[in-house]
């Protein structure tokens, strides 16, 4: 995928927000650094009104050395990132559990449509 450019911000935690622009699938990826309970919120709203936000892809992988990024949600997989099977639209609240963690910093990478 070609990058663009990349900016850094600061979310309302005091941490880094990156933000990628991939001109060649007019999309964009917000990464930042957040709380399990920052995680769950977010991962909450955003599961209730995904389609109408413009979210590609979630993923999400805990800060310690060596984690690896879990598929939370891809658009037109069917729900299969859920579990649910019931929609693409459908993020369960045991996948955002599982993702999330508890206590430990995560960090969350939402992909948009332009």
């Amino acid at each position: 995928m070609g990058q663009a450019g990349s900016r850094a911000y600061s979310n309302p935690w005091g941490k880094p927000v990156n933000v990628v622009f991939y001109p060649d699938t007019k999309s964009f990826r917000l990464a930042m650094e957040v709380s399990a309970a920052a995680c769950h919120r977010l991962l909450g709203l955003y599961a209730k009104a995904i389609e109408p936000l413009g979210v590609r892809r979630i993923d999400v992988r805990a800060q310690s050395l060596g984690s690896i990024w879990r598929l939370v949600y891809e658009e037109g997989q069917g729900g299969a990132a859920s579990g649910s099977g019931r929609g693409a639209s459908v993020v369960s609240p045991q996948i955002i559990d599982a993702s999330c963690g508890n206590g430990e910093e995560t960090e969350l990478s939402l992909m948009f449509f332009l």
